[in-house]
C-alpha cells in the first residue's frame, strides 16, 4: 500500500514526465507527415524515417503517419525507407518563424529487388 501511495505522489508531482511541451525547448522543431506508395497512393506502415546524422527517427503507423520531434532548427536532411521501396531523401529547413513542417511522400517500387506484386 505505501508503494502504491508513493507511485500516486509521484504521479501527482510530474503527470507527463514522458513528454516535453516543444514551446520549452528551445531551438528545437517537429516533422511530421504520411507515406504512401508513390504508384496506388495506399498507405505504407512500418517505413523507417529519420533525420540523417541525427539520433532521431521512427516507423510510420499502419496508415502512414510519422513524427519527430525535438529535430534541431536549421536544414535537416529527412529520409525514408521500407523494403520493395526505393528510398527517398528530401531536406528540410526548420527555423524560429517556422519550427513545424510537414512531409508527405510516396515511395517507388524498387522492380530490381523483385517487389514487383500485386495484391488481388
Amino acid at each position: 500500500m505505501k508503494t502504491l501511495m508513493a507511485l500516486a505522489s509521484l504521479l501527482l508531482l510530474f503527470p507527463n514526465p514522458g513528454f516535453v511541451d516543444l514551446q520549452t525547448v528551445p531551438d528545437r522543431g517537429l516533422v511530421y507527415g504520411r507515406v504512401t506508395d508513390a504508384r496506388t497512393g495506399d498507405q505504407l506502415a512500418s517505413v523507417r524515417v529519420y533525420i540523417v546524422d541525427a539520433k532521431i527517427g521512427t516507423l510510420t503507423d499502419q496508415e502512414g503517419r510519422f513524427l519527430l520531434v525535438n529535430v534541431p532548427l536549421g536544414e535537416a536532411t529527412v529520409r525514408m525507407e521500407r523494403l520493395c521501396y526505393h528510398p527517398v531523401t528530401v531536406k528540410l529547413r526548420l527555423s524560429t518563424t517556422l519550427p513545424q513542417r510537414r512531409a508527405d511522400l510516396g515511395l517507388p517500387i524498387d522492380h530490381e529487388q523483385g517487389c514487383d506484386w500485386r495484391i488481388y
